[in-house]
């Protein structure tokens, strides 16, 4: 006879404003949420639990048996700090600016190459060749 096992998922999440990367960890009816620091208020903890359970990440007996006593160690969900859970360097917003800047000024600067290079003649407007003499234009043919 085979005997039921529970199924094992984990998700994580990414805080980048703090620092912090939680990690989720659901195996049957238990929950257990690692955290690579400790910047989660108790009252967060709790609303952070609620929203996994509205999205259907733990079910909703697990979310509201969070323990009283902050760690959630009589219930099925746990909160640990664990220290060796690593959060990727995601670009912040001075790094992303830098960015857009480097591409608007590389665009500005192969635009003016090219209108220096075909003087607008892109356009209609304008003629390649620079100065009075040589070309059809210039000459002195074309202008009776």
């Amino acid at each position: 006879m085979k005997t039921p096992t529970a199924e094992f998922h984990f998700f994580e999440f990414r805080f980048p404003h703090l620092d912090t990367l939680l990690r989720l960890e659901v195996h049957g009816e238990n929950a257990t949420i690692f955290a690579s620091r400790n910047t989660f208020s108790r009252r967060r903890k709790e609303l952070f639990i609620r929203g996994l359970a509205a999205e259907g990440f733990i079910p909703d007996s697990v979310a509201c048996l969070f323990g009283d006593d902050g760690d959630g160690q009589r219930s099925g969900v746990r909160w640990l700090l664990n220290d060796g859970l690593v959060v990727a360097d995601a670009p912040d917003s001075k790094d992303q600016r830098f960015g857009l800047r480097v591409l608007a000024t590389s665009l500005l600067l192969v635009g003016i190459f090219f209108v220096i290079i075909f003087g607008g003649s892109i356009y209609g407007g304008g003629s390649p060749s620079f100065g009075q003499g040589g070309g059809i234009h210039g000459s002195p043919m074309a202008r009776r």
